[in-house]
């Protein structure tokens, strides 16, 4: 009788152990657990990437207050960038990099041009043609500097309504792309606009692949904010890439004479 209760109190633990404290369950909650976090991960980085493509698209997260400066307060911000990009320079030296309120494009905001997207601002902010077709390859009108790849290639295809047969809209940075592929593009390929980060835009500048025999307007895409907050002029590998454009030839001397501006979107 001894052995059977035994043997009775050995199946009851068994059979509890199994529906209530076995390994298994333990392993089996600890692994809902984890489906559930990964679960509310992934809502948030859909969430996060959905408001990015708000701004993409329409505009209405823009809080940077850049664009709307008077152009002398954009020059004196620029300023204040090539002076840290040239900290060894004396002041003689950077009094010939100063740049003039007269290099900036000021825009009359509305709220009505913001929330219309790039194209309309183009047409309806800078008054131009951006369908207009240099007659040189690799020579566009416009060159819009953004941060990062991933915003070139939405800023292109929010641009697509420009290329034509005719003329191309350029899609320019480094990630993935070899420099002598964009060289050998840019060189059988008339454009209308380039889009790039300012690092491949400065390389084939240099290389003399990019032309601005044309340019007329260079464009800083400063509103947009990333997934991690922040904004071009957050970021010292674009914008020193950007200055270091500006201060040499041939941009210095096109700016110092009226044939291009800079314009903050």
């Amino acid at each position: 009788m001894k052995e059977n209760k035994a043997d009775d109190i050995d199946e009851q633990y068994y059979d509890d152990s199994k529906n209530f404290s076995g390994e298994n369950n333990i392993y089996e909650f600890s692994e809902t657990d984890n489906v559930i976090f990964q679960k509310k991960r992934r809502k948030k980085e859909k969430l996060a990437q959905r408001k990015a493509l708000k701004r993409d698209t329409d505009g209405s997260d823009v809080i940077d207050a850049f664009p709307r400066l008077s152009a002398a307060m954009q020059a004196d911000h620029v300023e204040k960038r090539i002076c840290e990009v040239y900290s060894n320079y004396s002041s003689l030296e950077l009094d010939d990099l100063r740049v003039s309120e007269k290099y900036f494009f000021e825009v009359c905001w509305t709220d009505d041009l913001i929330n219309k997207g790039l194209p309309a601002f183009l047409e309806q902010g800078l008054k131009y043609d951006p369908r207009y077709v240099p007659s040189a390859f690799g020579s566009p009108h416009t060159i819009i500097f953004a941060m990062a790849a991933l915003r070139v290639a939405n800023i292109t295809r929010s641009l697509r309504c420009y290329k034509t047969k005719e003329g191309d809209v350029a899609k320019l940075f480094a990630k993935h792309i070899k420099l002598k592929d964009h060289i050998s593009y840019l060189s059988r390929t008339r454009l209308t606009i380039a889009v790039g980060t300012p690092g491949r835009i400065f390389d084939l500048v240099d290389n003399e692949a990019l032309k601005v025999d044309f340019l007329k307007w260079i464009v800083l895409d400063t509103t947009y904010i990333d997934v991690k907050k922040r904004r071009f002029w957050d970021m010292p590998e674009c914008w020193k890439m950007l200055i270091k454009l500006i201060t040499n030839d041939p941009l210095k001397a096109m700016l110092k004479e009226g044939k291009v501006k800079i314009v903050y979107y």
